[in-house]
């Protein structure tokens, strides 16, 4: 073989043995791959990862809005425009008592004002012309699994109408104009409640009957002209006039109506346009009256908020599952109030009815396994829910100036500050003054309207909350009593220093101008005198909320002026 030939053939052979990769190659070649997958993978994740994150936002955004516009909406809809509490015997007929802008009530509770969790809100709210109304559940439940069939109420015969004509048009199911059988009401008023409880925030809402029937448009009874319906059927005995327990075992399984048990007569009444009403004596049914409000005593005026009259757990208001919480199989037992109260289903407001609270489950024992479990609850993972009120007694605004600055508000010949360099008490919170914070109801401070040594009826705090309630001006605890002044009042004595009338003992309590501690309290602000009443400016609500997608919490800061073009 020559030279030239054995360099071609090895040559050849060369080639032939680099036409595949080495071991080095290919472990090189698999962790490049791998490395770029990884990052693919890595970048895949973070992406998705972003994704989620900003949809859980989103969701928790929506979350947070759902619950700030129902509470600017109850708020901006509330009956009481000017959220002045009465003073005790108030005379309304005088046009300084503003009735039109004072209808129904406002009640914020404080239990401990170191505790955000144990704030509740209260009001009655009415919608503005051209907006949809409140709806509601009106209709009977068949069994234990919730189904439900339309509730038509007898008239005093027991009959339900002529079907060739129709039915009776005033009750219930029609009131959302709906000729067809709907199982469903609706109102342009209602009794909206926010509470929080074990982590859960709920809005309860009780509609303020209004009859689509032009008879009994204020009242909000079922009627049909002169043929009253027989209300029997909501007797304390749970027995109606031809209508079995069975038939009706619970109300607020089949109703979201505003009522109570009348004591007198044992009959459930519903509330209706005039129950807004707070120009009426001590009887009337108004909801200024406690006794006739949710979540309140019917005898007593209460409110039951705690299991027990002392130490009790803080529950706030009865959730739909409690209120539906009934026997099939023994109708008599159950959340029966308003429409039945027996020795086995007592008033679950008066304390002398044991109620169990479980704070792990978050329910009253004796009303859990209702059937409307989970229909008012607003918001989940809440840890708290704080009410503040504007104070404008707190402290000096920015100006440091008690009152208005330079001016002497109050005529005690001192403007601003008293000569030890002190802010004028009888000057700070004065209206148009830049004074004041908020702060909790109830607070341990030495200054302001709403501290602790403010409250004017302990007998409306026995149980150790703090509770500002626009009140009625006939609230009477005790039907010898005289009427009662609400919680707190905030007002400020006029140029004379005095509250009310000088010399005269305007609110009755054979106290004049001065009480044992002081200026007479009830007497400030008296309609007619110098003295300036100060309604409540605004309120402040702080939500706190767990982010399941973050696992952060987040807080939300709620601010709602209550005076904007009143005055």
């Amino acid at each position: 073989m020559t030279q030239r030939h054995a360099r071609r053939t090895s040559g050849k052979a060369a080639k032939a043995r680099r036409g595949g990769f080495t071991l080095v190659e290919m472990l090189v070649s698999v962790a490049l791959v791998v490395l770029m997958m990884t990052l693919f993978a890595s970048i895949f994740q973070l992406a998705t990862g972003a994704m989620s994150t900003q949809k859980g936002l989103a969701e928790n955004d929506q979350r947070s809005r759902l619950v700030l516009n129902s509470l600017r909406n109850d708020l901006s809809r509330r009956t009481m425009k000017l959220v002045l509490p009465f003073a005790a015997s108030e005379d309304v007929t005088q046009p300084a008592a503003q009735m039109p802008l004072r209808q129904g009530y406002f009640y914020i509770r404080e239990g401990n004002p170191d505790d955000p969790t144990d704030d509740l809100l209260q009001l009655t709210v009415a919608t503005n012309p051209g907006e949809d109304p409140f709806y509601g559940v009106w209709g009977k439940r068949l069994n234990a699994s919730g189904q439900i069939e339309a509730l038509l109420l007898p008239d005093q015969n027991g009959n339900l109408g002529d079907q060739a004509t129709g039915f009776w048009r005033n009750q219930p199911e029609f009131d959302d104009g709906a000729a067809d059988l709907n199982f469903a009401a609706s109102s342009p008023r209602a009794e909206v409640s926010y509470f929080l409880r074990n982590g859960s925030l709920y809005r309860r809402v009780l509609l303020i009957r209004q009859p689509s029937s032009p008879s009994g448009a204020t009242s909000g009874q079922p009627q049909e002209g002169e043929q009253a319906l027989n209300l029997g059927l909501f007797q304390a005995s749970g027995q109606g006039n031809g209508s079995p327990t069975q038939k009706f075992a619970n109300f607020y399984a089949c109703a979201d109506f505003s009522a109570y048990l009348e004591p007198t007569s044992n009959l459930l009444k519903f509330h209706g346009a005039s129950s807004l009403d707070n120009t009426g004596s001590w009887l009337s049914v108004s909801l200024g009256n406690p006794r006739y409000r949710f979540g309140h005593n019917v005898v007593t005026g209460m409110p039951r908020e705690i299991s027990a009259a002392q130490n009790g757990s803080y529950f706030g208001r009865f959730t739909h599952e409690e209120t539906s919480a009934y026997s099939y199989t023994d109708p008599s037992r159950g959340f029966g109030y308003p429409g039945r109260v027996t020795a086995a289903s007592p008033n679950p407001y008066d304390f002398a009815t044991a109620l169990t609270y479980n704070p792990d489950a978050g329910k009253i024992v004796e009303y859990a396994g209702g059937v409307r479990a989970g229909e008012d609850l607003l918001m989940t993972n809440v840890h708290r829910f704080d009410i503040k009120l504007w104070d404008p007694g707190l402290h000096p605004g920015p100006d440091l100036a008690a009152g208005r600055e330079g001016i002497d508000d109050d005529g005690n010949g001192v403007a601003d500050s008293l000569p030890n360099g002190q802010p004028d008490p009888g000057e700070l919170g004065y209206p148009g003054s830049d004074d004041g914070g908020f702060i909790d109801l109830g607070h341990s401070g030495t200054r302001g309207f709403y501290r602790a040594s403010a409250l004017q009826n302990p007998a409306y705090c026995a149980d150790g909350a703090f509770r500002f309630d626009t009140w009625h001006p006939q609230v009477k605890f005790n039907a010898n009593d005289r009427p009662s002044p609400p919680p707190f009042r905030a007002a400020l004595p006029g140029k004379d220093g005095l509250p009310g009338d000088p010399g005269f003992d305007d609110d009755q309590n054979t106290q004049i101008d001065y009480g044992s501690s002081g200026l007479d309290r009830n007497e400030l602000g008296w309609p007619g005198t110098d003295d300036v009443p100060l309604p409540l400016k605004a309120i402040q609500i702080r939500i706190t909320f767990f982010e399941t997608s973050t696992r952060q919490l987040r807080d939300v800061t709620f601010l709602f002026p209550l005076q904007t073009g009143l005055q």
